[in-house]
């Protein structure tokens, strides 16, 4: 970059904070700008620095009037790419509400003060709780780097009472792992990896860990594993044996059943066009037959022996231990 650096980088600093279309600055106000320091600025160096600024790629541009005016146009991000990162920042779970008014500045700071205004937002996330470890951003980028590397970690993790008091598990024991993978699922990050002390492939929520250490051991590599299978097998409803199934659903549950098994799912009209099936193959979990209950009867399974008989047998078990607590209760 030719020129002197320090004023281009000022120059720079100063475009991108106070200008934009609707806001132009004067040469003069660039002038005095500079007027109190050592970084001398007049006419002839203003427009070098400028034409320096345009050799590296900044938009710096100029509105010729009765004086000169200049302004940053495109820049790194369009305002409604900055509004979305600002909306995804804003209703992650596994970032601290501190580290996202932080990285919410960040971003508003790619635009000038005037529109960094307008990138407010007043959006509402349902249900968007934020994490209570300030840390947990920073714990995956030292996973991942412990996995590029190819070392062990050792943590220890943390759990709630029932008293809603977070605890260490296990007293405070250590636990070591060869880290895989990181899977990103129900807004949180879940470690899966080597547990030589279970000699299994486990998973932990980082955002639950706490005194993360990368070791100097080597991980264990383990031939022939699958994250995919893996994740399908223990993070989603169709977790346990794949099995086939037919649902009958109202015909407003068309949605419902498209968000969850996506839009390639054979699926057929009654005869009468009042209820439609759909043909899914889904593994024999609790978690799948507690996805159709809440439903309430707009979702049933028709189709499947073993899937109507255990879905029966799930029901009568959830009533049996309601009743049974009824009586506890009557006891009293």
């Amino acid at each position: 970059m030719s020129g002197n650096k320090s004023r281009v980088l000022h120059l720079l600093r100063y475009l991108r904070t106070n200008s934009d279309s609707e806001h132009v600055i004067t040469t003069k106000e660039i002038i005095d700008l500079f007027a109190n320091t050592d970084e001398k600025c007049n006419r002839v160096t203003l427009a070098n620095d400028i034409a320096t600024l345009r050799e590296e790629g900044y938009d710096v541009r100029t509105v010729i009037s009765s004086a000169n005016y200049y302004y940053l146009g495109d820049r790194e991000f369009e305002p409604e790419e900055i509004k979305l990162l600002i909306d995804a920042v804003s209703a992650s779970h596994f970032i601290s509400n501190a580290r996202s008014v932080e990285l919410v500045d960040k971003l508003k700071s790619f635009e000038s003060k005037y529109k960094a205004e307008e990138l407010t937002r007043h959006l509402y996330f349902a249900g968007s709780t934020k994490t209570s470890n300030v840390r947990a951003f920073d714990l995956v980028d030292e996973i991942n780097g412990a996995i590029n590397d190819r070392r062990k970690i050792s943590f220890q993790y943390y759990q709630y009472t029932s008293g809603k008091t977070r605890t260490l598990r296990d007293h405070g024991k250590t636990y070591v792992n060869s880290p895989y993978y990181m899977v990103y699922t129900n807004d949180h990050y879940y470690l899966v990896g080597w547990s030589d002390e279970h000699e299994k492939v486990v998973q932990f929520r980082i955002d639950r860990m706490k005194n993360l250490r990368i070791t100097k051991e080597k991980a264990r590599t383990r031939r022939g594993f699958h994250i995919d299978r893996y994740v399908q097998e223990n993070f989603s409803m169709y977790a346990g044996d794949d099995i086939h199934v037919t649902l009958e659903c109202d015909n407003d549950m068309m949605d419902a059943i498209i968000d969850r098994f996506g839009g390639g799912v054979a699926t057929s009209q009654s005869p009468d066009g009042t209820y439609f099936t759909a043909e899914v193959t889904v593994g024999d979990s609790p978690t799948f037959y507690a996805w159709v209950f809440m439903f309430g009867g707009k979702i049933m399974i028709v189709g499947g022996e073993r899937a109507v008989k255990n879905y029966e047998k799930m029901i009568r078990n959830a009533k049996k231990k309601r009743k049974k607590a009824r009586s506890d209760v009557s006891q009293k």
